[in-house]
């Protein structure tokens, strides 16, 4: 039976315009229900929140939203942390202790990931969604292709040839559960399927870029230009990730351009959330019309992470990427009193001529 997408409310409040974040209100029906896909300008940002409209009574999480602050977000660093505490249960004493977790890595601790090599045996690659290849087709057009992944399905991780540690080779498959990927040796490097855009290196260069919304948004643009699509493709294979990544966030660009060009070319300068800490009319169109097929097509979404869209991170989405230092201790990333690595960037730190910020001034260690 082919099973289709259909909208059938507001997301909830999610990651960057052109990467992936939550799965909203969307689901699957069977073939015998009728889909209409969205009509380009169809959210205009008038009405009530199925419209577009940023939800007036948006309150704030307790300890706040997860994620970077940058010029674009809109918010204060007390409104959006990119680091949160949790109560871990000491296992020795049995009691509970706040610990500080920091979803932020430094520099080396980045180009330390993008050594990791994937093996050319991974599991995962004999069970990648369907990606089309030309440039004016689209997933979209494609959506008997794809199956919502079950509820609690994560990609694990396994190290499988350590010889040169400065250079392991891993592997990456998709698991019913945490639980059976603990199992079999694997840590939960993300939530939901594996996918084209899981590998380390994928991660290890959006590790790296700050504000990405804001560089994915320039490279948005570029298809109303001259350019027309292949300025956007070309754009952002500037980032340096893999191909079928790379592919995958090109379409998703394109396919959010057309269904919500309304609210994206009346907010193209506006902040990404409102004082409030709500998402703008373009961010939750996205989040209605793209988000969920697109987290099936590329797999890694912004878990434990921050992210310069400033979200909600759920206690089920503590993850960390320290596969390098401590591979065997997944919560090697929290610890009491650790290092706290707090970005800082500002609009004068940005650098227009690489389209980046200048790491070396964003990032400072605070103990």
């Amino acid at each position: 039976m082919r099973r289709y997408f259909v909208s059938v409310g507001v997301a909830a409040l999610c990651g960057s315009l052109l990467w992936a974040c939550g799965a909203g209100d969307r689901k699957f029906v069977d073939e015998e229900t009728e889909m209409e896909a969205p009509d380009a300008g169809d959210s205009n940002g008038e009405g009530d929140g199925d419209s577009g409209t940023p939800d007036a009574g948006y309150t704030l999480p307790e300890n706040g939203l997860f994620g970077v602050v940058f010029p674009k977000t809109g918010l204060t660093e007390e409104q959006c942390k990119p680091e949160q505490s949790m109560l871990v249960v000491n296992e020795t004493t049995g009691q509970q202790e706040a610990r500080y977790f920091t979803g932020l890595y430094t520099p080396d601790q980045i180009n330390r990931l993008k050594q990791m090599v994937l093996s050319p045996t991974s599991p995962h690659l004999s069970k990648l969604p369907f990606l089309p290849m030309n440039l004016d087709d689209s997933p979209w057009d494609h959506l008997d292709e794809y199956t919502m992944p079950a509820a609690g399905t994560v990609c694990g991780i396994k190290i499988v040839d350590a010889t040169n540690p400065e250079a392991p080779v891993y592997s990456l498959d998709t698991y019913a559960n945490k639980a059976a990927a603990e199992a079999d040796g694997a840590r939960v490097t993300h939530l939901g399927n594996c996918g084209h855009c899981s590998e380390i290196s994928n991660l290890a260069i959006v590790l790296g870029l700050p504000d990405r919304t804001y560089r994915m948004r320039e490279c948005a643009l570029k298809g109303i230009g001259a350019e027309g699509k292949a300025g956007v493709l070309s754009c952002i294979q500037e980032f340096g990730l893999t191909d079928n990544c790379t592919m995958a966030w090109y379409f998703n660009s394109v396919y959010t351009q057309d269904v919500c060009i309304s609210d994206c070319f009346a907010y193209a300068e506006a902040n990404y959330h409102t004082a409030d800490g709500a998402l703008n009319p373009c961010m939750i169109c996205n989040s209605e019309n793209a988000d969920e097929l697109f987290k099936v097509i590329i797999g890694r979404r912004d878990d434990g992470q921050p992210i310069s869209m400033c979200s909600e991170l759920p206690e089920d989405e503590w993850i960390c990427h320290n596969y390098m230092d401590d591979f065997d201790n997944p919560e090697s990333c929290i610890g009491i009193g650790a290092p706290k690595q707090r970005w800082t960037c500002t609009t004068e730190d940005y650098d227009e001529a690489t389209g980046n910020y200048d790491l070396a001034k964003c990032v400072e260690i605070v103990e």
